[in-house]
């Protein structure tokens, strides 16, 4: 059975319904939907290495769990909603729609979001290798 490592560069950080750490992590290929390992290694806050890395733990039940020290911020949460993004999501300028946005956030965060927050951290996002999925 394939082994992947994924590795966070943000404690705590959550794509695909799991909570990834700094700590190495090594995950069975099974693991992740074909569509969710594409998501996951497109995130660039993610290290994703085929294989077992050394001193990495196996990953466990708990991975499902909220971390047990700090929440995310309103604009981590916003960058993992916009890398959570489909292809359709984005207008024809490349960046991520606003709304879509918004529709991944809690009800009392939509509104806070607006267009200049979205290109700063959009902006940022792309300068750490973020590449918006490509239209199929």
């Amino acid at each position: 059975m394939a082994k992947i490592t994924i590795t966070a560069k943000i404690d705590g950080w959550r794509r695909c319904g799991v909570v990834h750490t700094a700590k190495p992590r090594v995950w069975d290929a099974e693991a992740f939907t074909e569509e969710e390992w594409t998501r996951i290694a497109a995130d660039p806050r993610l290290v994703v290495v085929e294989g077992n890395v050394a001193g990495a733990e196996p990953a466990d039940a708990d991975a499902t769990a909220p971390p047990s020290h700090t929440a995310p911020t309103f604009e981590e949460r916003i960058a993992a909603a916009i890398a959570d993004l489909g292809a359709g999501d984005f207008s024809a300028d490349g960046k991520p729609k606003v709304s879509a946005i918004q529709d991944r956030m809690k009800p009392d965060e939509r509104r806070a979001i607006f267009a200049e927050l979205r290109d700063r951290i959009f902006a940022e996002m792309v300068k750490d290798g973020f590449k918006p999925p490509a239209a199929e």
